[in-house]
């Protein structure tokens, strides 16, 4: 259907007050009478009614034509329409002086700005969402993880960074300042470290919960939760204010399956003071990580407090060890077979045991 047959349809023939619809075949019984645009009632008598302005809608007969490419009337409506002549029809339908006292009446000027008002008004009512969608736009931006952290970057932490190799002091430094404070959590990677926490927090006398995935454990007979905690890294909560936090193994936050849960925490803990205990060599990431929060990193350098050395020759006999020595073993077969030997030898071991990279190890402390 061409624009300009679209066009003609919006003006008619008006019959006698009312609106004849015929089909194409003849004959009285064809025809109907709108009776919703008549100006009066079938008798002729005025009902005190005022009669709707049908000037600008007059419906027509539409008289389908043969088929064919010009005459399908299916075809036409599927067709692109083509803009400049439906323009055509748009501009001189808003010129009719009906249209433009209406939008004079409404406070409308025809420009499809002032109609936006009015949408927003009918969409919100529909889908009543869009009236936090600044708040819901907000919440989806995930492009930024430390904004994912509102309690966090509400306030200014401290960041200290305890930097050393094994058995240098750098964590005890910083369980002295966690034991010092009012309230405190620490994060480690094993539960068996969260335990030692748990264990020597409470030895000094200051009530710490411990929290692991397997268990929980409050220090307070009545179910009270501690000012401090000990708990494994990925159980720590970010929404919970604390003085001290200590975030142990750092150097773990560049492994691909747990890394996410030391950057959790040294993104989102929400404490004045936060001390990050691992490897020099994790001291860059951590700075550049923390550029993005606008934290400052104060980093203390440790050395190793005991010396350690490397044997000239091989062990060569179990019975060639000393109190101190430690065993690493890397399947269970060897844990259980080289702590028998040991204990067959009338030495006591203990084991610890994992699955932590590069496979399964053990200690046999002696």
């Amino acid at each position: 259907m061409s624009v300009s047959r679209c066009a003609r349809l919006l003006s008619g023939l008006r019959h006698g007050g009312a609106v004849v619809l015929r089909s194409r075949q003849s004959g009285p019984s064809r025809a109907a009478t709108a009776g919703a645009f008549s100006t009066a009632s079938s008798n002729g008598r005025d009902t005190g009614a005022k009669a709707p302005d049908t000037s600008l809608f007059v419906p027509l007969p539409v008289s389908p034509e043969a088929p064919g490419a010009a005459g399908d009337v299916g075809a036409e409506l599927t067709c692109p329409l083509n803009k400049s002549e439906v323009l055509k029809v748009l501009n001189k339908f808003y010129r009719r002086r009906e249209i433009q006292k209406l939008g004079a009446e409404n406070g409308l000027d025809g420009h499809v700005d002032d109609l936006f008002p009015f949408f927003m008004r009918h969409a919100k009512q529909i889908f009543p969402m869009l009236e936090c969608m600044d708040d819901l736009r907000k919440i989806s931006d995930l492009r930024l993880p430390p904004n994912w952290y509102s309690e966090a970057r509400a306030i200014q932490r401290k960041i200290v960074f305890h930097a050393g190799p094994t058995n240098s002091g750098k964590t005890y430094h910083a369980i002295q300042r966690y034991l010092a404070a009012k309230s405190g959590i620490y994060c480690g990677p094993l539960k068996l470290l969260a335990h030692e926490i748990f264990q020597k927090s409470n030895d000094a006398n200051v009530p710490c919960d411990l929290v692991t995935g397997e268990e929980r454990v409050c220090i307070d007979g009545e179910g009270r939760p501690s000012a401090h905690v000990a708990c494994t890294i990925e159980m720590c909560s970010v929404n919970t204010p604390y003085e001290v936090a200590v975030i142990d193994e750092i150097q773990m936050i560049k492994d691909p399956s747990r890394g996410w849960a030391w950057t959790r925490a040294l993104l989102g803990l929400c404490a004045e003071e936060i001390h990050v205990c691992g490897e020099a060599a994790a001291i860059n990431l951590v700075t550049e990580l923390m550029y993005t929060t606008g934290e400052e990193v104060e980093v203390r350098n440790y050395k190793r407090l005991t010396p350690i050395k490397v044997l000239d020759q091989a062990l060569e006999s179990l019975d060639n060890l000393r109190p101190g020595d430690c065993i690493v073993c890397f399947s269970k077969n060897d844990i259980y077979s080289v702590s028998r030997q040991i204990e067959a030898r009338g030495q006591e071991c203990a084991v610890i045991y994992g699955s932590l990279p590069p496979g399964e190890y053990c200690y046999c402390l002696l």
